[in-house]
């Protein structure tokens, strides 16, 4: 039997890169809070942008040297 799990349609819209991506980048999003004092769940939108920005959260799971 084959094995269709990589297919969109069968995930619910998304593929198992994309909800690798999503954990890596939330993983990425708490340490970095937890690093700078913040509450990950009451970030204004400065401590957002400065998340969103930064180069592991936009390459998730890249070795960026």
């Amino acid at each position: 039997m084959e094995d269709y799990s990589d297919y969109e349609m069968l995930k619910g819209g998304e593929s198992r890169e994309t909800t690798d991506s999503n954990h890596v980048r939330e993983k990425f999003m708490s340490k970095y809070c937890l690093s700078r004092g913040w509450d990950v769940s009451n970030l204004t939108p400065e401590q957002l942008n400065e998340i969103t920005n930064h180069k592991e959260y936009k390459n998730p799971g890249m070795i960026l040297g």
